[in-house]
């Protein structure tokens, strides 16, 4: 299960895609960053830096950066 962090960052990601008003967005990228890069550290002190969860949270915060 994704910790909630993760789960408002895709929220946050969704609305960006909708997005018009280049500030905004702007401001909806780092919030979206830093719930998933919350995200990925709760992972790597739960789990461990090499479970799968952790890689699911790179992904994400991959595409974040890809987008």
């Amino acid at each position: 299960m994704a910790p909630l962090n993760e789960l408002d960052a895709m929220v946050v990601r969704s609305l960006i895609a909708h997005e018009t008003n280049e500030k905004r967005k702007v401001r909806l990228y780092k919030r979206a960053e830093t719930l998933y890069t919350d995200a990925l550290m709760r992972r790597t002190d739960f789990t461990g830096y090499y479970h799968a969860d952790c890689a699911h949270s790179l992904m994400n915060l991959a595409i974040l950066y890809h987008d």
